[in-house]
């Protein structure tokens, strides 16, 4: 359909306008898709929470960054950066289970800033694995109701709107995954 044919919408039958809305929404979904910002995923460990969070984030149209952080580890103003986008501080981010954390005998709650990045920097398994964040949002571990922050507004719209209508057309369908 050229330019000129959706500008005149009005003049087009109304079997075309319903063909023409549903091409602009599935043309808008995939466009939108592929803006979405782009998530960075730190790691540690190949573990399968890593795998999940990619597997999960690739299925839902998302871009990811992955760097391992043993092979290139964190710098202090990297750390800082991911400090300032958690909610709960440094809870959020050090794995308190983990046989470093254990090792280092270290509480995070008594540690200078620079401390815990020099420590950061040095042992990165103190670090909960994987911490997926992009400009303004973070999230550590692999928790699918939490990665849902990753997609978009208008995305989580549309999946709305389509489980609805499926459950107006009699044919309810479950969904073990929310976005």
């Amino acid at each position: 359909m050229s330019a000129k044919e959706f500008i005149n919408y009005q003049s087009i039958s109304v079997s075309n306008q319903g063909k023409l809305l549903k091409c602009l929404k599935a043309y808008m979904s995939k466009s939108l898709q592929r803006s979405d910002s782009m998530v960075n995923l730190f790691f540690h460990t190949n573990d399968p929470s890593k795998r999940k969070a990619v597997q999960w984030l690739t299925q839902h149209g998302i871009t990811v960054s992955q760097r391992n952080i043993e092979k290139e580890p964190l710098t202090t103003p990297e750390i800082l950066d991911l400090l300032a986008l958690s909610t709960d501080g440094t809870d959020d981010l050090i794995s308190k289970r983990s046989h470093d954390t254990k090792a280092l005998q270290m509480d995070a709650r008594n540690l200078t800033i620079n401390q815990l990045a020099q420590a950061i920097e040095k042992s990165p398994h103190i670090l909960r694995n994987p911490i997926i964040f992009n400009d303004h949002k973070m999230v550590t571990g692999f928790d699918q109701e939490k990665m849902g922050v990753f997609i978009s507004k208008h995305q989580r719209r549309l999946e709305l709107n389509r489980l609805l209508a499926n459950l107006k057309k009699g044919t309810p369908q479950v969904q073990t995954e929310l976005i």
